[in-house]
């Protein structure tokens, strides 16, 4: 229910254990496309802890029933910078098993040519605490996290794209009771059976150091920080990426300081400075002229910014080469900016119409629709 004076409308029933269970949560995916509740129960007095989940597709009213305590949904960038993806998370125990398994499933479609996102990892509780189980998981969509918390009060913290835990800590000695999302920073908000309420929050500036510093056992995890770091935009390591980038530019090597530039967050290397840098470099025989190889991997990586899309744009079109503008243009590579319009206009209206709609430049829209006579047509049919 979104608003006051919308009604209750019943999305399914409950199916076999949850029927009897002890509901713990109910979650609804970013698009309301799927729906999940999970219960729990116990066979033997409270000895045993089994888990149970009811996967909901709701526009095509099927289910899945799962063995596990707790599960999610969110958002997050699993494939590339760009295009968002919707996971559902969930932590599996089969009955009569002590494994506990960590899920992250895509269940949004993929980008062109890239294969659904699947992954999963045994889950090690705190010894500490034998017979623990998650009560509730939560999607830190900032950062592509998962937070897992448990009844007897840890958190651990999975990174989504490897399914890895990155920390672990407790926070309360008292079992936890309920859990939610903290809307205004992307963390959690955790309630134990005494009354306490507790906060828990990723700090953005220490995330990547602490990758780089205590999670070295992870496989390639300084790409793994790099992909982050584009990703989410994320401080802490640009050292690394000026040290790497400048490594590579000195032995020659343009097109890996091309990716190391293209993988920068924000505009920490993806500036004039860089471009003018490119501009400067001798050409390797055999190899194309610098710049190319920048624009080239910057192309592969996503799309440009502004300043990148004018100075990729400008030479292009002064060369007539109005069809590679327009390949890049729908492929979403180009910032839709009024100065690429201005460009494109002399060359093609439609394209630089579409350009202009999107940069919300309602003057150059009229003033074009007025060049190609279809304003006054318009304003002839509202007469």
């Amino acid at each position: 229910i979104a608003k006051p004076e919308e009604k209750e409308v019943k999305v399914f029933d409950r199916s076999g254990d949850l029927k009897d269970g002890q509901v713990i949560g109910y979650v609804l995916g970013p698009d309301r496309k799927w729906s999940a509740l999970f219960a729990i129960s116990t066979p033997d007095n409270g000895q045993t802890i089994n888990g149970h989940i009811q996967l909901y597709f709701i526009e095509g009213g099927k289910q899945q029933l799962l063995e596990g305590h707790a599960c999610t949904f969110g958002r997050v960038l699993l494939h590339n910078d760009t295009q968002h993806s919707n996971v559902f998370c969930f932590v599996e125990r089969k009955a009569g098993e002590t494994k506990s398994t960590v899920h992250v499933t895509e269940i949004s479609a993929p980008p062109e040519g890239a294969q659904k996102f699947k992954k999963n990892t045994e889950i090690i509780y705190d010894a500490s605490a034998p017979g623990d189980f998650p009560i509730s998981l939560v999607v830190a969509e900032k950062y592509g996290l998962l937070y897992i918390v448990t009844k007897f009060g840890f958190v651990y913290l999975y990174e989504l794209t490897s399914c890895e835990q990155i920390y672990k800590a407790r926070i309360s000695a008292q079992p936890i009771f309920a859990v939610a999302r903290n809307l205004t920073n992307d963390g959690i908000l955790a309630l134990n059976k005494n009354g306490s309420l507790f906060g828990g929050l990723i700090d953005e500036n220490a995330l990547l150091p602490h990758l780089m510093t205590n999670c070295k056992h992870l496989p390639n995890i300084q790409q793994l920080v790099f992909s982050l770091a584009s990703k989410y935009s994320l401080p802490g390591v640009d050292n690394i990426f000026l040290g790497q980038f400048n490594n590579f530019i000195i032995s020659g090597d343009y097109a890996n300081a091309a990716r190391i530039a293209s993988m920068s967050p924000g505009t920490l290397l993806r500036n004039a400075e860089t471009i003018n840098k490119f501009k400067g470099l001798p050409q390797i025989p055999g190899q194309p002229q610098p710049l190319l190889i920048y624009f080239q991997k910057l192309l592969e990586k996503g799309k440009l910014n502004k300043l990148e899309t004018i100075e990729l744009c400008g030479p292009v079109l002064a060369q007539g080469k109005i069809d590679l503008v327009r390949t890049w243009a729908q492929g979403s590579k180009l910032d839709s900016c009024v100065e690429l319009g201005d460009l494109v206009a002399r060359f093609d209206k439609v394209l630089a119409l579409k350009i202009f709609q999107e940069a919300k430049a309602h003057q150059k829209v009229i003033q074009i629709l007025n060049e190609q006579g279809r304003l006054q047509r318009l304003q002839t049919m509202q007469d």
